[in-house]
């Protein structure tokens, strides 16, 4: 016969005992089979509208403590490489070194000088990136030599005579020689760089050449320097340290023709003719170092002269005006 217990409903936590086992179960509300109560373990947790087993959950926290690692672990390193880059630019060569030689009214100019690097020209013939900058400024300055530039009844020929007012001298650029043109990168690509070298005169102002006999001719301008109708032009290591690292090993051009430690061109320096009249073209002048020894973190300052009576008093070196002093250096 069914009793009304048998109809009562077990929790779902309860634990049944068998009949043989003899345990006080207080209340008697169940069956002999029923003896006692034990907690239930939900073994899940929420999270939101969502509920996962605590064993997933816990390896869900696992991953995310050493995903949080991984990243602390990859900026540390991203953070430590930006340092590092940081300090070996602090600490690389600048190139910059001394007062740019141009900052004059007049006086004996030099290209390429690249603003904020002073006087210092850097490069390494092996990487273009490092001498490309300098080959557009000559590009830059030479162009006005080139033939477009000079057609037109505005120019006229000055090697005889001396341009009318309001007329421009042709200044040929095959003046400048092979060995210091676009073509053949201005001879860094070699590591036998080239700079352009003009005379801007004071308005009314003609230069003087030096005699023939004079001493400054005798004794700096020998070797077919000297011209009557020509300032002369001479470059060489501004301190005896810097001229050591000139170089004095014969250079070899093309067509075999053979250069000293520098390579003028014209030899003879600035024409005479181009200052006279109403000439408003600079003439200029390639320069082309042939044997420098250059070394990493070292500057080796050149100092180029223009010769003329009227210069400084007859002492053209020692002015600031005729002179230009500039740098080079292997970055």
């Amino acid at each position: 016969m069914e009793s009304k217990y048998d109809r009562v409903a077990y929790p779902e936590n309860v634990y049944l005992h068998s009949d043989g086992e003899m345990e006080d179960f207080g209340t008697g509300v169940y069956p002999v089979s029923v003896i006692s109560r034990k907690p239930f373990h939900d073994d899940s947790i929420n999270f939101g509208c969502f509920k996962v087993r605590r064993k997933f959950s816990t390896l869900l926290i696992i991953m995310a403590v050493i995903l949080l690692l991984l990243v602390i672990t990859i900026s540390i390193g991203i953070h430590a490489a930006v340092t590092h880059q940081a300090l070996e630019e602090n600490t690389s060569p600048v190139c910059s070194s001394g007062t740019n030689p141009n900052g004059k009214d007049y006086g004996l100019l030099v290209q390429p000088m690249i603003e904020d690097a002073g006087s210092a020209i850097c490069f390494e013939p092996s990487n273009s990136d490092t001498y490309l900058k300098y080959l557009n400024k000559l590009d830059f300055y030479t162009h006005d030599y080139s033939a477009i530039p000079q057609t037109g009844d505005d120019h006229v020929d000055c090697t005889n005579a001396t341009a009318p007012e309001g007329k421009k001298c042709l200044f040929d650029i095959h003046k400048f020689g092979s060995l210091c043109t676009h073509g053949k990168d201005y001879g860094y690509k070699q590591g036998r760089p080239c700079v352009l070298l003009t005379l801007k005169m004071p308005k009314d102002i003609v230069p003087e050449v030096f005699g023939k006999d004079d001493v400054v001719t005798k004794t700096h301008l020998q070797n077919g320097v000297w011209s009557p109708d020509h300032v002369a032009i001479t470059c060489d290591g501004a301190t005896p340290e810097d001229k050591k690292h000139i170089g004095n090993t014969p250079y070899t051009g093309p067509n075999n023709l053979t250069e000293g430690s520098f390579y003028i061109s014209p030899k003879e320096g600035f024409p005479l003719n181009f200052y006279k009249g109403g000439n408003t073209v600079l003439p200029g002048v390639m320069v082309g170092f042939n044997n420098l020894m250059i070394t990493k973190n070292t500057y080796i300052t050149i100092k180029c002269v223009a010769w003329a009576k009227n210069f400084n008093s007859g002492d053209p070196a020692n002015s600031i005006a005729y002179t230009t002093t500039f740098k080079f250096q292997l970055s």
